[in-house]
């Protein structure tokens, strides 16, 4: 008789597979393209275990902050990319009449740099997102305010006799 082998996606997730997991963010992928491999658990057996380990858990964050330096590659790359921004005209039998833009292939790149960089800027403002300053001028020099912070105690209720 043979062994039985279990059915289905591993519930486990072993060392070597929370190592590869956070390889394969820090390269770019995402956790949904990881999950779709068959030798990986479930997304939520992968939350589950977010929470209970931490050492797993700032492993995950750093490649997480990795995958944002990938996408910051991306984006000089898909900017960078002028290949099938042009397309060939050709008549009904077949010869070349000039170029046009494909404006569909522009679109998406943008669509692309876009999304990323909006990712970008919400897991790491601090880094990526925009820096908004503001200044009031009077008279031509700038105005400084205090900071003031006030803060708010609940009274002590007097003792029950």
């Amino acid at each position: 008789m043979s062994e039985k082998r279990p059915v289905g996606r591993p519930r486990v997730l072993t060392q070597a597979l929370k190592a590869e997991i956070c390889e394969r963010i820090a390269e770019g992928e995402t956790l949904r393209e990881i999950c779709r491999s068959e030798h990986i658990p479930s997304r939520s057996v992968i939350h589950k275990e977010l929470l209970e380990d931490e050492a797993f858990a700032d492993q995950y964050a750093r490649a997480r902050e990795l995958q944002l330096d990938m996408m910051e590659d991306e984006l000089l790359e898909i900017a960078d990319d002028a290949n099938n921004d042009w397309m060939e005209r050709h008549d009904k039998d077949g010869n070349s009449i000039g170029w046009v833009v494909n404006g569909e292939h522009i679109q998406r790149s943008r669509a692309r740099i876009e999304t990323r960089k909006w990712i970008m800027s919400k897991r790491a403002p601090k880094k990526y997102g925009d820096r908004i300053r503001q200044e009031i001028e009077a008279e031509g020099e700038p105005i400084g305010f205090p900071v003031v912070r006030i803060y708010t105690t609940k009274p002590e209720e007097p003792d029950a006799a």
